[in-house]
């Protein structure tokens, strides 16, 4: 990928892209970001033709095998906040490897879980020297969406995943 591209310019390929794969699912697709620049909440939606079915599907693309939540650990600490900001599966796109995407894929509860349960550990689980910056911003690391854990060092407890392993689980859109 080229590396001059800018943070929009990715996220925009990342969106067709999973705009694609949602159209070989049988899905019928809308860009909001065609309209609406970068709405916050999601990115796609994609309708189930016979059941009329909506999704708002949310999608971050990286090719660093860490993905922004676009949100602050603070935020995403708030399960009420998580559960009014989050509105539906989030589909992440790892294009760390040249001419090669992986996707996994997230429901809205799956979201959450992560993100809170992988910062709560973050902020309670590590013996720190330095306190951490609360508006600091949350993410994933690719290994989560792989459904890995984190052993215990001598720096942090143990992080136990809540999610087994996220790539190509389709299914939980085309419902």
């Amino acid at each position: 990928m080229n590396s001059n591209l800018t943070k929009n310019q990715k996220g925009a390929i990342g969106e067709h892209l999973v705009a694609a794969k949602l159209l070989e699912q049988g899905l019928d697709v809308f860009m909001a970001n065609m309209s609406i620049n970068n709405t916050k909440a999601y990115d796609i939606l994609a309708v189930v033709p016979d059941t009329l079915n909506t999704h708002f599907i949310q999608v971050k693309f990286n090719s660093t095998k860490y993905f922004n939540a676009g949100m602050t650990i603070e935020q995403v600490l708030d399960k009420n906040y998580l559960s009014q900001h989050i509105v539906g599966p989030w589909i992440f796109v790892d294009g760390s490897q040249p001419n090669q995407y992986d996707y996994y894929i997230l429901s809205k509860q799956e979201v959450i879980d992560l993100l809170y349960q992988a910062h709560d550990w973050y902020c309670n689980h590590y013996y720190r020297t330095k306190e951490i910056s609360y508006m600091s911003p949350a993410g994933f690391k690719l290994t989560w969406l792989q459904g890995k854990h984190e052993d215990a060092t001598k720096l942090h407890d143990a992080f136990i995943n809540p999610i087994t392993d996220a790539k190509d689980k389709w299914d939980k859109i085309s419902c």
